[in-house]
C-alpha cells in the first residue's frame, strides 16, 4: 500500500495520510489523553504523529498505563531523525537496528530533512520502505522483537 500526499477538493491544503489516534475520554478511573507533534516525517502544516497516553487515577498517585501510536511503524523514522539532526548518537541508535545504520543516519542525514511526498511501501510482514523527498531519502523499517526500527537508511 502506499500513501501519498494530494488535493482534496478545490483546497489548496492536503489531505493526511495519518489519521490521529484515540479521542480524549475518561472511563472509571483511567483518563486517555491524545497529542501529536511536529516531526521530519510531516506532509503538510499539520503534525502526522500522534499518541494516546493511559493514565491510571484510582489512587493518591496519578499513574502511567499505556502509550499507543497513530503510526509505530513510522515513529522510529521521525525519532532517529530527530536525534541525527542533533548528531546524538546513542538516542539515534536506540531506533535503529544496528550502530552501522545509526551512524550512516548521522553521517549522512541532509541538515534539512523534510517529507514532501511521504510514500510507505509494504514489503512483507513487518517489513515497510519509506521513501520522501527534499532530497529524496529512503527508510526500510522492520517490526522487530514487538518494536519497529530503522533497518537501513540511504540517499538517493
Amino acid at each position: 500500500m502506499v500513501w501519498m500526499r494530494h488535493q482534496k477538493g478545490t483546497s489548496q491544503h492536503p489531505k493526511p495520510p495519518f489519521a490521529p489516534i484515540g479521542v480524549f475520554q475518561t472511563k472509571g478511573p483511567l483518563i486517555v489523553l491524545p497529542f501529536c507533534w511536529f516531526s521530519a516525517i510531516d506532509t503538510w502544516d499539520n503534525p502526522s504523529m500522534c499518541a494516546a497516553d493511559t493514565y491510571d487515577l484510582s489512587g493518591d498517585i496519578v499513574r502511567f498505563r499505556s502509550r499507543a501510536y497513530n503510526r509505530p511503524d513510522l515513529l522510529p523514522i521521525a525519532k532517529a531523525i530527530e536525534f541525527a539532526e542533533k548528531h546524538d548518537y546513542p538516542a539515534t541508535q536506540a531506533y535503529c537496528s544496528s550502530g552501522d545504520v545509526a551512524r550512516r543516519m548521522i553521517r549522512d542525514l541532509p541538515t534539512a530533512v523534510s517529507a514532501g511526498d511521504l510514500q510507505v511501501i509494504r514489503m512483507g510482514s513487518g517489513k515497510e520502505r519509506v521513501l520522501f523527498g527534499g532530497p529524496s531519502l529512503r527508510f526500510d523499517v522492520e517490526k522487530r522483537n514487538g518494536r519497529w526500527l530503522v533497518a537501513a537508511f540511504s540517499t538517493e
